[in-house]
């Protein structure tokens, strides 16, 4: 018994398993091409709420770059930071001020420190309060210790010195300066 296919019955699988074929393929098409419009989609909505938000945005980003200080190393960072609170200090008529680095430490972008001085509790809390004002020292730990309200106060402060490292921070260029003509330098000499 042999059986003969109907050479119609093959067009037409033939004819179907093309469609289906070509569907496959459209399908995949269809969907890169919506992965694509949504990613775009995205893409303008983050745009437009940029555009939209520009001026706080920038805001925001000072804010958080006041909090960390550029230096172009951490020990410069530090005697930078020493020298500052050591004038705040004595301008504030601080004595005995003794700032401690701890460099064994560090870390990529931070630094303990500890700083100790003698003071009434009033200039403390004046001292305190100008600290406030300066975000990339975050104050850790405080030991204000006061025999009686008149005497001086024995203050200790600890603190992190947030910074980040930028090499060029520091150094000023100068533009150079352009080579002397030799032919006036010979005229000159004439």
């Amino acid at each position: 018994m042999t059986s003969k296919l109907n050479p119609r019955w093959l067009a037409a699988a033939l004819i179907w398993a093309g469609a289906i074929f070509a569907s496959y393929l459209n399908y995949a098409q269809i969907q890169e091409i919506a992965f694509i419009r949504g990613k775009n989609d995205r893409l303008r909505q983050e745009m437009l709420f940029q555009h939209r938000n520009a001026a706080r945005l920038d805001r925001i980003q000072s804010i958080q770059a006041s909090y960390s200080l550029p230096v172009a190393s951490a020990k410069l960072g530090f005697e930078s930071v020493r020298s500052r609170l050591h004038g705040l200090s004595a301008k504030l008529g601080f004595q005995d001020i003794k700032i401690e680095g701890r460099m064994e430490q560090a870390t990529e972008n931070r630094m303990p420190f500890r700083l100790k001085m003698q003071g009434t509790y009033d200039k403390a809390a004046n001292f305190i309060a100008t600290l406030q004002s300066i975000p990339y020292l975050v104050l850790k730990s405080s030991r204000i210790v006061v025999a009686t309200p008149k005497s001086a106060a024995e203050i200790e402060l600890n603190f992190d010195l947030q910074f980040t490292i930028d090499p060029v921070q520091g150094l000023e260029t100068s533009p150079l300066q352009a080579a002397a003509d030799p032919l006036k330098h010979k005229a000159v000499a004439r």
